[in-house]
């Protein structure tokens, strides 16, 4: 709580103390000015005195379940059994409802078992032929050795000739005889008819074309051939090194493929997922209590359909917890741990207690105002002799954020503040008021606490009253 200052009088009242340094004031009646404040005014005092103190915040609450747990069935389906009402008290494994498609999830959980055993059997052929796996990875490791050996080796390139040397010099003599022949039967044209004249050239032309293509192939290679094996020899050699590195890899995994063994392991993993999912549905198609409790809510009756939503509700009201919203103004009056008096509008003539066990990291609008919420734990001595109370009610909750008893106490009015957290109060002696620095305690809006700086039965100034 922030104590409020006095302005005026007082303020001045500390300051020439403190600047005379001696923490005492003393009133002159020869002094003109002095008898004018006389004449006008006098003290208020107040004597110290013990007490009790108690802090406290007021707020609102109401009344909700110690725990309470939403229950739904896996799958959508129609209720073939209810067992339970609204408003019955039921224990943790009773069976509460049961839906009626058991077969289909009976069969559900066949169906997974099956795909499950398939999927283990999957992982153990891995592990059973893994020498035979690795023997063909060996295998297709040497045929990848071959085929990149023969790419090499048939690498074309522009200086290569085709034929040897001999092969080339005949295709080479064949063309060139020819040639030399046409030469000489060109001049035999005029003489001759056009008819024989085909008759005799056309064999050799054939001849020189022959023997000159002939040539020209084994003079070289073309440009589509070189590049041709210069493609065949880049295949060759990127499957040679994955095959490589396919053996070794099944040589480290002895034998297992890594990736068809990651797969295998993946797909046994999901099959046991999958019939735990299953085996979960059936065993959920019967609907059994989670915790003690009452059943204050069921969706559907029996012979009705419902889906995966909540069917029935259970709460503990035999523990019951109180939401608490304080304005926020009051953020620091209420802490985890605080004691609080409960009173219900229901029951205006019985006080409840509880304790503070969770404060809001948030503010939440409640009644059209900023609050701060918390959950308060009500004490179960003072629940035994009463009916089970109704969730829902209403109550007004006093948050005490701190008691003191048979303790000294002053009047807020006179406290003095000198700085922050350091007090004073001016204590009459012998009719004038002294300045004593005082520990204060718990301070509410009447009164403080004084832990050292005065005792019971001083005389403490609390303001001054006006009389003329």
């Amino acid at each position: 709580m922030k104590l409020i200052k006095k302005k005026g009088f007082w303020i001045g009242f500390v300051l020439v103390v403190a600047l005379a340094g001696g923490g005492y004031y003393y009133f002159s009646t020869s002094s003109a000015s002095s008898q004018g404040v006389a004449a006008s005014a006098e003290l208020q005092t107040a004597v110290v005195r013990r007490g009790d103190l108690e802090i406290s915040t007021t707020g609102a609450g109401v009344l909700i379940a110690g725990d309470e747990e939403d229950l739904n069935f896996p799958v959508s389906g129609k209720v073939a059994k209810l067992d339970v009402q609204v408003g019955d008290v039921v224990t943790t494994g009773q069976v509460l409802a049961v839906l009626d498609n058991l077969d289909q999830l009976e069969a559900a959980v066949a169906s997974k078992e099956v795909a499950l055993l398939q999927a283990q059997e999957a992982l153990q052929d891995l592990y059973d032929n893994a020498d035979l796996s690795l023997g063909e990875a060996k295998q297709t490791l040497a045929l990848a050795q071959e085929t990149y050996a023969d790419a090499k080796d048939n690498l074309l390139t522009s200086s290569m000739r085709r034929c040897d040397d001999d092969t080339s010099d005949e295709y080479y003599a064949t063309y060139w005889t020819a040639q030399q022949e046409l030469d000489a039967l060109s001049n035999l044209r005029e003489g001759y008819g056009l008819d024989y004249y085909q008759e005799l050239i056309q064999p050799v032309e054939e001849k020189r074309d022959k023997a000159y293509v002939n040539w020209q192939y084994c003079s070289g290679y073309t440009e589509a051939e070189i590049l041709e094996s210069q493609a065949n020899l880049q295949v060759a050699e990127a499957s040679l090194a994955q095959a490589e590195a396919d053996y070794q890899a099944m040589v480290d995994a002895n034998g297992i493929d890594p990736d068809e063994l990651a797969l295998a392991e993946a797909n046994q993993t999901n099959a046991e997922l999958q019939l735990k999912l299953a085996k979960s549905n059936l065993e959920e198609a019967t609907m059994v209590a989670t915790m003690d409790g009452t059943i204050i809510s069921i969706a559907a009756d029996e012979g009705e359909a419902v889906d995966t939503t909540t069917y029935i509700t259970i709460a503990d009201q035999d523990h019951p917890k109180l939401e608490v919203y304080v304005d926020e103004s009051d953020i620091n009056s209420i802490q985890v741990g605080y004691q609080t008096n409960i009173v219900f509008d229901a029951l205006p003539d019985k006080t409840f207690t509880g304790t503070v066990t969770q404060i809001d990291s948030e503010l939440v609008s409640y009644g059209g105002y900023q609050t701060i919420r918390g959950l308060v734990d009500l004490d179960t001595a003072g629940l035994a002799n009463i009916q089970r109370l109704p969730l829902g009610l209403n109550a007004t909750v006093d948050v005490i954020g701190g008691t003191s008893e048979n303790t000294l106490l002053v009047p807020v009015e006179a406290l003095r503040e000198l700085d922050e957290d350091e007090y004073a109060v001016f204590v009459m002696e012998n009719g004038e008021p002294r300045l004593h620095v005082v520990e204060v305690g718990l301070i509410d809006y009447t009164y403080a606490e004084i832990l050292s700086g005065v005792k019971e039965g001083d005389v403490v100034t609390t303001g001054i009253v006006e009389t003329n």
